[in-house]
């Protein structure tokens, strides 16, 4: 997929987004609707600063918020793997399209920025 896509860059983090959303699910970090909110959030977060970048000097200036941001969702992550029990089916087909389109929003982010940028960025994990 990766070579169909020519993923490069941050994008190539991005690709693990999906298992978030089995691992954790939408309040607080302490519920899984929490987690799938704060993930949805976060992800919309990294979307906005992607789509400032639009040459390297936007990327050496986003680089800090984004390194920021994957450490959120890193913590997230985190807080959704100790969470005991499955999420509720009716959660996830409430939240279900809202990830999807977070996560669809903050590829095409990730796949328009120019080469300069990826080379800036690669270093961060947003996954």
């Amino acid at each position: 997929m990766r070579r169909l896509l020519r993923i490069r860059g941050p994008m190539k983090h991005l690709l693990v987004l999906p298992l978030l959303l089995v691992a954790a699910c939408g309040g607080g970090l302490d519920t899984h609707e929490g987690v799938i909110d704060a993930q949805i959030e976060a992800m919309n977060d990294i979307t906005g600063v992607l789509k400032g970048v639009k040459d390297a000097k936007d990327a050496e200036a986003a680089k800090p918020k984004l390194e920021k941001l994957s450490k959120r969702l890193k913590e997230i992550q985190d807080a959704g793997e100790k969470l005991k029990g499955e999420p509720d089916p009716s959660l996830m087909e409430k939240k279900g399209q809202a990830f999807s389109t977070a996560m669809s929003n903050m590829m095409s982010a990730a796949m328009a920025l120019p080469p300069e940028a990826h080379q800036i960025l690669d270093s961060i994990d947003l996954r």
